[in-house]
Order: structure tokens, then sequence, then C-alpha cells
């Protein structure tokens, strides 16, 4: 690892410095040595000239000023593959990457190379990968990369992401998706990421509510629910307030969809019962009251008066065998399932211990009512 020249020094991989081109920073015409003959014999042939390279300044990049990427876009270059680094301090990214908002850096950063060379930045942008978080995104065009980029496992680890690397492949995981993948090449035994692999477009779904209740349907399993009264005795009862809880039942709701209750109608017809008001008399003799049969069935019609005084020990019991006897019956299906999908409930009577045991149910097929009533 190398130390920084300044606090803005960056340090790339020594693996990097090894595929680094030299370049020396001149403008003007190209120079040419001359070499010890020549001195003293003067040329024998026409001046040939071998250009040195020269290294692109800021002013000289035609990516600049008016050409340079405005922001919130992306170059459409085809960048090479870029290497993981454990080794750099920030990504550094070859001229060819694309890269967002990519403008001119107003303080390049000086970056120390293993073998005591020095890099400079030119410009600065944010890495096209939406699922990483905005603060692994940040990087630094450096033109002496001109190989491969570097991006730097550090940063991504700061931002809250997880890597992994094996023999094979390397995995960058945030919040527990994968959102970057590399592979270990067999020429270089480095991993690899390829940045210019199309981000996947974002799925797009239509999602509604399921089980959702009409209006019509939660009036009318609220007015069930309440026994199917008569719609003007709720209606005077939802307008005073006596009725709170049920959801979408209201005066107006009601009026809007009053529900075709066929229990409401037979429970409350304009019909007197018969034998309330018999024309015929009941003919009562003595015979009849004082029969076996009658007084069985009628013990209370003359009671016997114990004696207050008197104490007894009598202690009752009652044994009988089990019946095994159970009902049970399935109410129908609810308007909206419950929070665990259930859409049914089964209630169970046990006769022999006088109990009533209800459970919910999902649906009411066979398989599903065995397991509810094991």
């Amino acid at each position: 690892m190398c130390d920084n020249i300044n606090d803005s020094n960056h340090s790339p991989n020594n693996n990097e410095s090894t595929l680094l081109s030299t370049s020396i920073t001149r403008k003007g015409p190209p120079i040419r040595l001359e070499t010890e003959t020549e001195k003293h014999e003067g040329p024998t042939t026409a001046p040939t000239t071998t250009p040195v390279p020269i290294a692109q300044t800021p002013a000289d990049d035609p990516t600049e000023g008016a050409n340079a990427t405005p922001p919130g876009t992306t170059s459409t270059k085809t960048a090479k593959p870029a290497i993981a680094d454990t080794g750099s301090t920030s990504h550094f990214m070859a001229v060819d990457m694309p890269l967002l908002n990519k403008k001119i850096a107003l303080a390049p950063i000086a970056i120390s190379n293993p073998n005591g060379a020095v890099m400079y930045s030119t410009h600065t942008g944010e890495l096209d990968i939406p699922s990483l978080p905005r603060a692994a995104c940040s990087a630094h065009v450096v033109p002496e990369l001109a190989s491969h980029s570097l991006v730097a496992i550090g940063p991504l680890c700061d931002a809250g992401c997880i890597v992994a690397f094996d023999a094979e492949k390397v995995i960058v995981t945030y919040k527990g998706k994968i959102v970057l993948t590399g592979t270990r090449t067999q020429a270089t035994r480095l991993w690899i990421f390829d940045l210019n692999a199309p981000t996947p477009p974002r799925p797009h779904s239509a999602n509604s509510s399921i089980g959702r209740a009409t209006p019509a349907q939660l009036v009318a399993f609220s007015h069930a629910a309440l026994f199917s009264p008569v719609l003007a005795t709720l209606e005077t009862a939802l307008q005073k307030g006596y009725i709170n809880g049920f959801p979408g039942l209201s005066a107006t709701t009601l009026r809007k969809h009053p529900p075709p209750s066929a229990a409401m109608v037979k429970g409350h017809l304009n019909q007197v019962r018969q034998n309330l008001r018999s024309t015929k008399p009941k003919i009562i003799t003595v015979e009849s009251i004082t029969a076996p049969e009658f007084l069985e069935t009628n013990d209370d019609i003359f009671p016997t008066t114990p004696d207050e005084m008197e104490r007894t020990h009598y202690c009752y019991a009652l044994v009988f065998e089990p019946t095994g006897q159970v009902y049970s019956d399935q109410t129908g299906r609810f308007i909206a399932p419950s929070s665990n999908g259930n859409n049914y409930i089964m209630i169970v009577y046990d006769y022999d211990s006088n109990v009533i045991l209800i459970t919910a149910l999902k649906n009411r097929e066979g398989p599903t009512i065995r397991d509810a009533y094991k």
C-alpha cells in the first residue's frame, strides 16, 4: 500500500501500475534528439522526427467546455472492464468509462502509485449503477489509466455493501440484493467488473388490492351481522350515532345500497302468529289436571313447601357415558379475507363437554376441514 502525496491524494492497486503508459506533459512541436555524429559532421540524410506522446491537458480535452457531458447524462462509449481493487481509496475510471453527471474537476486530486509515480484526475462523475447507494457511486476520471478502470472495494463497504470474493467470481450485495457481479479472468487472475453490461429494466406492474369488497357488499355484510334489522330502524340508529365500528356502513351508503335481505323480510312479516287469540274455549277438568302424566310434566302447579328448619346432607350426581356427538357448520365466505388469508369460519359444538369451538379456514375443501378438526 502506498502513501498519499497530499490530503487529496489517492492510491491505486499496484496491479494497475504495470499497465500504465509513460507520457510527458508538453505543448509545442515535437522534439528531435540529435546524435553525437550529427553534432560534428552534420546530418547526412533528411532529418526525421519522432513525435513523443503528449498528454492532453484539460484545455486540450475535446470533452471539455461545450462538448462536456451534461449533468444527468451518461456517455455512450464502450469502456473496457474495471478491476475490483481493494488497494484504491476511490473509484478511478479511464476516459472511455461511461459516467453520470460527468464534469470537469474543480479540484483535481493527485494519486500516488506504488512505484512512486503520480497521476492526476481531470473529471468527476458517478457510476451508472442505479442499485448502488449514492455514496458508493462517486468516481474520478484519470487519463493515465489506459488499460483498465479501478473499482475500489473500500467505498463500497463504507456505504453498507457486502463484497464477497471466491475463486471464480466477486459479488456485491446491498440490503440483501445483488447489485454488482464480476468474474475472475484466467489471464491476469484478477476480478473484473463489466460496467458496460446493460442494467436490466425495472419491471412494471399494476398492483391492486386483493379481496377488496365493494360498498354494496360492505353494507350487506354489516346488515346481516346486525341480525337483518329493518332498514328504516337501522338508518335511524346510524343517524343518531348508535352504531359505530362497521367499515363502509353509514346512513348515506345504506340509502344508496339497500341490501336485498330475505332474512329481514321473513323475520318481520306483518302477520299474527297462530293460536294467540284463539276463539275456541279450552275445557279444563279436574281429571285432566290430576292425571299422572300431567303432574309429571307440570309439577310446578302444586309445588311443595320444604321445611326450612330441616337440614339434609343429600348429594346429587349424574353419571353418563360420552356420546361422542359433535356438530359442525362452516359459515359462508366473508367479503374480504383476513390478514392471514382466511375466508371462512368453522364452528364446532361438542355435546359431551358442552363447548363451542371456532377456527378459521382458508377454504372449505376436505383436507382443510380435516386439518382444522384435528
